[in-house]
């Protein structure tokens, strides 16, 4: 019989002692003993994020990622595309312009967007097929592959952007070491995570416990391969210090109405989740500026 695969070692704090969360058929959640990271577990370091990252990934997100679209961008709609607004007007009270990465660009909506207020961007995903289609929407300089094989020199950039692209990472913290060397001495970063200690997690993990890992509904909606890690406001301040970065400012964002998917009942649940984890200041999402130390 082979022997059981363990998780790597902890990416904050090295430790290889870790309890089981959930566990969902092929998918194991894992939490770190020492530093309470969750993370996934067993097969994550086996996955292929090429073979993730295919023209299907997109194709099933047609409509979050405005594939089908070209268009002027202030003519479109929809929660994804206002956080981009938001996130572009805290960015501009920090700088007023300058050279603009972002890391996990997909099409090249984000890109498209700074680039109609005056930034020169730079885009890179791991996607061959989104890169292509950034280009094509954007017509501006992106690459596909990881960030450290690109080879930026050093001090490239005034501003890099993470939008919904820490938790995928294989090793986050190796990543954000390579953001710190090519991010300008006075550039900003700013990063875009689900927040592990949101309400509408700890609640779906206290179903799934009081019933004994039988009942996984909410919980297995929340976590799921494309997500490596799960970062809660304590543990990415304990990533971001590790990898060279002071946070100047952290805005909490309540769970979108995007991910009520579901029946009408359902999508009731996620804006009431919403009201109620705003009132509590346990937001699904948080946003973070921060700077080199």
């Amino acid at each position: 019989m082979a022997a059981t695969k363990r998780p790597p070692i902890c990416e904050l704090c090295c430790s290889p002692n870790y309890t089981l969360r959930y566990r969902f058929d092929e998918l194991e959640v894992v939490q770190c003993s020492e530093c309470g990271l969750v993370f996934l577990g067993e097969f994550a370091g086996d996955m292929d994020e090429q073979q993730l990252y295919t023209e299907e990934y997109f194709a099933e997100r047609e409509e979050y990622f405005l594939q089908g679209s070209n268009a002027n961008l202030s003519e479109e709609s929809g929660e994804h595309l206002e956080s981009f607004r938001e996130g572009l007007e805290v960015i501009e009270r920090y700088k007023k312009g300058g050279r603009l990465l972002d890391l996990g660009c997909a099409v090249g909506v984000f890109l498209s967007m700074a680039t109609g207020k005056g930034w020169e961007v730079v885009g890179l995903d791991i996607s061959e097929y989104a890169a292509a289609r950034a280009r094509e929407r954007c017509q501006a300089e992106v690459y596909a592959g990881q960030l450290a094989d690109v080879h930026f020199p050093e001090a490239s950039f005034d501003v890099i952007t993470l939008w919904d692209v820490v938790e995928h990472f294989t090793q986050p913290r190796r990543a954000l070491e390579e953001v710190h060397r090519v991010l300008k001495d006075d550039g900003i970063m700013l990063l875009d995570t689900p927040n592990e200690g949101s309400l509408i997690r700890r609640v779906a993990h206290l179903i799934y416990r009081c019933f004994g890992g039988r009942v996984v509904y909410p919980a297995r909606s929340l976590y799921h391969i494309y997500h490596r890690y799960y970062f809660s406001e304590n543990t990415l301040r304990r990533l971001l210090d590790a990898s060279g970065f002071t946070v100047v400012q952290i805005i909490r964002k309540p769970i979108p109405r995007e991910k009520g998917r579901g029946n009408k009942l359902e999508r009731a649940v996620v804006s009431a989740f919403a009201a109620l984890e705003r009132l509590l200041h346990m937001d699904f999402e948080l946003l973070v500026i921060a700077r080199k130390s």
